[in-house]
């Protein structure tokens, strides 16, 4: 981000979202296709949730990796965030791997209300 121009944007970070719901729709979408018989709530819940731990740990394990080679990136995360003035590589992936595995939970939620479908089904036929 940096070699665009963009290094000192450090809310870019929100980007992630975006990627981890495709992930875990797309997923949840091929479980669902391939075993459908099978296919449930807690089925999607867990496809979900391995699919943005899984994710997220390559994120904090780059996040990690980022901050022990680039100290100025440590030193810019430091200065702005005020609660976190002893931050260290360590604690800022473990702060990154809760985070998104939180995020990853309430997408997965959200996510599985609209492959459930059958209420929405239920109310456009109503409809037309």
């Amino acid at each position: 981000m940096r070699n665009l121009g963009y290094g000192h944007v450090l809310e870019l970070r929100w980007f992630n979202i975006l990627f981890l719901a495709v992930g875990i729709g797309m997923g949840i979408q091929m479980v669902k296709r391939s075993f459908p018989s099978k296919f449930n709530y807690m089925e999607g819940l867990k496809v979900g949730l391995s699919i943005s731990l899984l994710a997220i740990s390559a994120f904090a394990s780059f996040v990690y990796l980022v901050a022990l080679v680039d100290e100025g990136f440590m030193l810019k995360i430091i200065e702005t965030q005020s609660t976190f003035r002893y931050l260290n590589p360590e604690l800022l992936s473990l702060i990154n791997l809760v985070e998104g595995s939180v995020l990853g939970l309430i997408l997965t939620i959200i996510i599985m209300q609209f492959q459930q479908g059958s209420y929405v089904r239920r109310i456009l036929n109503r409809i037309g």
